[in-house]
């Protein structure tokens, strides 16, 4: 087997990557714009008690939030240097991530379920519970 290919870090890899910079910029600035909104609403928040189901719920959706936010900001910085088979993968992280983010937020019972199920059970929970997100 031979690997055949410049890589990123080739001069010719740099130049794509600054290509796909100057034809993506208005996208990654509004990308940038949406993660530091929701970076600003994340932080604005603050949860000390762990006493009720609902209490939990909201100290759950704000670790969750800063997954999304941490893969979000990953994302960006691999889609601006021209990486699109990782930003793929790093979208994969963000849908999951964001689907149990979703469900954590619209049911407190939501995470003792999920994770007292298996792996199978628990994605298809996910799909099942996401499915009226996409109703309308």
């Amino acid at each position: 087997m031979k690997i055949h290919g410049d890589g990123f870090l080739s001069e010719a890899g740099q130049e794509k990557a600054r290509q796909i910079r100057v034809r993506n910029d208005r996208l990654f600035r509004a990308l940038e714009r949406s993660i530091s909104e929701v970076r600003s609403f994340a932080s604005s928040k603050d949860v000390c008690q762990q006493d009720t189901d609902r209490d939990r719920q909201k100290i759950i959706a704000l670790v969750l939030a800063a997954r999304v936010l941490e893969i979000s900001e990953a994302a960006l910085l691999v889609m601006k240097n021209g990486m699109s088979n990782e930003a793929n993968t790093l979208f994969r992280v963000f849908l999951d991530a964001y689907f149990v983010f979703a469900n954590v937020c619209s049911d407190p019972s939501f995470v003792s379920n999920y994770f007292k199920s298996d792996k199978t059970a628990r994605l298809k929970k996910v799909k099942e519970d996401t499915h009226h997100l996409f109703e309308k």
